[in-house]
């Protein structure tokens, strides 16, 4: 009865060292997981940060710079990864300062450097359509505006295709300013 005793109690002595083994090869494989989602984590991170992920940007357009109806084209970032080897090439009836801007990378804080001055061509019926074409290292996207001309203002309707999604249209209006409040008389006192 005691060698029973004896090899109960050894028995228990090593049901209770595979438990702690056990225990340790649980801890082991739980910070394994943890410790592979956080390389995940930042591997997918870095590789967001070198092809800017889903980062892109638009143009809005703003307030008419000039009596003949000029306009700012001024971009929205969209994202939190930089954008790299930009190129924006602009389609349609458009007098632009430039028809081509290549940059080397676009970010939050560089956004700015894509704005660009342009004069629309209204068609007879008071209407614009242009493409815009951006491209990106590994992607490219494209955005397509329609303005239609009114007595003071343009509608704008502006749609963004990325990644072969379908961004849902943007419409706003900018007011056309009366330039005419802002002539100096010629020849004249006042």
């Amino acid at each position: 009865m005691f060698g029973q005793f004896i090899r109960i109690q050894k028995q228990h002595k090593i049901e209770d060292e595979f438990e702690k083994i056990k225990a340790s090869l649980t801890t082991v494989l739980t910070n394994i997981e943890a410790q592979s989602k956080e390389l995940e984590d930042k591997t997918s991170h870095l590789v967001n940060y070198v092809t800017g992920g889903d980062s892109h940007f638009y143009y809005v357009v703003g307030q008419n710079l000039t009596p003949h109806l000029a306009f700012m084209f001024e971009g929205v970032y969209v994202g939190d990864y930089p954008t790299n080897n930009v190129r924006i090439g602009f389609k349609g009836d458009v007098n632009i300062i430039t028809s081509q801007i290549d940059l080397p990378n676009v970010n939050r804080d560089t956004i700015n450097r894509v704005n660009t001055q342009f004069t629309p061509v209204f068609l007879t019926d008071n209407t614009y359509l242009t493409y815009i074409i951006f491209g990106a290292d590994n992607k490219t996207w494209i955005q397509m505006l329609e303005l239609v001309k009114h007595t003071n203002h343009i509608s704008v309707k502006s749609t963004v295709r990325f990644n072969n999604t379908h961004v849902e249209p943007i419409e706003y209006n900018v007011d056309i300013l009366d330039w005419s409040k802002f002539s100096l008389p010629i020849g004249g006192n006042s």
